[in-house]
C-alpha cells in the first residue's frame, strides 16, 4: 500500500496535534514548519480534516488548530478517509480503466480487492492518534513547536 503525500502529511500533522492535545490551538505555520510540510499544502489538508470533524480552528492572535476529539478516538483510517475518501483506492470498476466497469459483478478479482480493502481498513482503524502521539512524547513536541 502506498500512501499519498497528502495522507502522510495529514497523519504527521495530526500526530503532532495529538501529542499537544490539551495545550490549546497551534498555528498551522508552526505545524508546517516543525513537520517540514509546505504551509499552503497543509492549509488544504487542514480544510479537509476540519470538514470531517477531526480538527477545529480558533481565530485570533492565540488561534490555530487542535483536535476536535480525544486522540484515542481518532484512528489513522479516519484521517485517510477524510483526505482521500477511502483507505485503499482501487480503480476497480472505474471507466475507462476497468474492462468490467459496466458489469463489475463479472470480475473474478473484485472479491480480492474488496477483501484487501477491508483488511487494510481494519488495520488502520486499530491505530489511534494516541498511539502515534505516544511515540513523539510531550518534550519532543515542545521542542518542535515554538510556543513563544
Amino acid at each position: 500500500m502506498r500512501l499519498t503525500a497528502k495522507e502522510r502529511y495529514g497523519v504527521r500533522a495530526m500526530a503532532l496535534l495529538a501529542a499537544a492535545y490539551g495545550v490549546g490551538p497551534i498555528a498551522l505555520t508552526e505545524v508546517a514548519s516543525s513537520q517540514r510540510i509546505p504551509a499552503r499544502y497543509l492549509e488544504h489538508i487542514a480544510k479537509a480534516l476540519k470538514k470531517a470533524g477531526l480538527i477545529k480552528a480558533t481565530r485570533g492572535v492565540a488561534g490555530g488548530y487542535e483536535l476536535a476529539r480525544a486522540p484515542d478516538s481518532i484512528s489513522v483510517a479516519d484521517i485517510v478517509r477524510a483526505l482521500e475518501g477511502s483507505v485503499l483506492a482501487t480503480e476497480c470498476g472505474i471507466k475507462p480503466i476497468c474492462s468490467y466497469s459496466d458489469s463489475v459483478e463479472d470480475c473474478v478479482s473484485r472479491p480480492l480487492w474488496e477483501a484487501l480493502q477491508q483488511q487494510v481498513e481494519a488495520s488502520l482503524d486499530s491505530v489511534t492518534l494516541a498511539t502515534v502521539a505516544k511515540s513523539l512524547g510531550a518534550d519532543a513536541v515542545a521542542q518542535r513547536i515554538d510556543r513563544g
